[in-house]
């Protein structure tokens, strides 16, 4: 490869230093030294070109390591947008637990207190030797133990904006730890979706560790240097061990023609024209 680019580069040098067809005056003979850095000009250049090219996909590289790193970074940091979602799902359970709790007793405070109402009223009939209010007042019992026991008190929860029985409470206290307990085994498992801002669209905690995967291969690939640049100087997109592998290729060019330039064996085509 490095012979085809050294042939290539001293056809180019011939070219450069052949006189004009017709030239109008006789050039003046380059010196020794003036050769030697016209000879070996194409050949600098071509390293050079190849250097700038290292360099440039190297800040290329490093460019899309910070982003790439970033993003990455900016991915795991929404797991916290997860968390908060799970701790304000789990914090609504437990309000509605709590209010369902607090109506289970609301209910058992309503029942003793109608009783030690009753029995206040009918202590103080008996004392008043009021018959027909001592039966009243024992119906009344009566009927608050008929209730009772049919399960027929029931109490509010603002918080919740409901009201049930005893049994009710209790079937919809049994609801809401399971939903909760439901819930909390799937954001442990990593399988609710949230929407993450900086995507633009929803997703879950494995979704999110499938994208982490797939950013930190590219990562890889690209601290590798095995992404592809568009290099300017070059005017076409190349690897960085396709730069490494073509600078080593113009480098050894360079050094064969500075050896045959030492040894005086350099071929350097010179054309002759015939004097008018």
């Amino acid at each position: 490869m490095f012979r085809l680019l050294f042939t290539i580069l001293t056809v180019g040098l011939f070219l450069a230093l052949a006189p004009p067809l017709f030239a109008q005056e006789e050039q003046p003979e380059l010196t020794c030294q003036q050769t030697t850095t016209r000879v070996q000009k194409p050949f600098l250049d071509a390293v050079a070109q190849a250097e700038a090219a290292k360099a440039h996909h190297a800040a290329e590289t490093r460019k899309k390591v910070e982003r790439l790193s970033k993003y990455i970074s900016d991915i795991r940091a929404s797991r916290a947008l997860i968390d908060a979602q799970r701790d304000k799902e789990i914090a609504k359970y437990d309000r509605r637990l709590a209010a369902a709790e607090q109506a289970l007793k609301d209910i058992g405070v309503d029942i003793a207190k109608r009783r030690r109402k009753l029995q206040t009223s009918l202590a103080k009939a008996q004392q008043g030797d009021n018959e027909g209010l001592v039966q009243i007042i024992l119906n009344q019992i009566k009927q608050l133990n008929e209730d009772v026991a049919a399960d027929k008190i029931k109490a509010y929860a603002e918080a919740i904006g409901l009201r049930n029985n005893k049994a009710n409470w209790k079937k919809y206290i049994a609801q809401q730890e399971q939903k909760k307990a439901d819930r909390s085994a799937a954001y442990a498992a990593g399988d609710v979706s949230v929407y993450i801002g900086m995507l633009g669209y929803s997703s879950s905690w494995n979704g999110l560790l499938k994208l982490i995967a797939k950013n930190e291969v590219l990562l890889a690939k690209v601290r590798a240097r095995k992404e592809s640049f568009y290099l300017p100087m070059l005017g076409y997109n190349m690897i960085g061990p396709k730069i490494d592998q073509l600078l080593r290729e113009r480098q050894i060019a360079l050094k064969e023609a500075q050896s045959q330039i030492a040894a005086g064996t350099f071929k350097l085509y010179v054309p002759t024209y015939a004097s008018s």
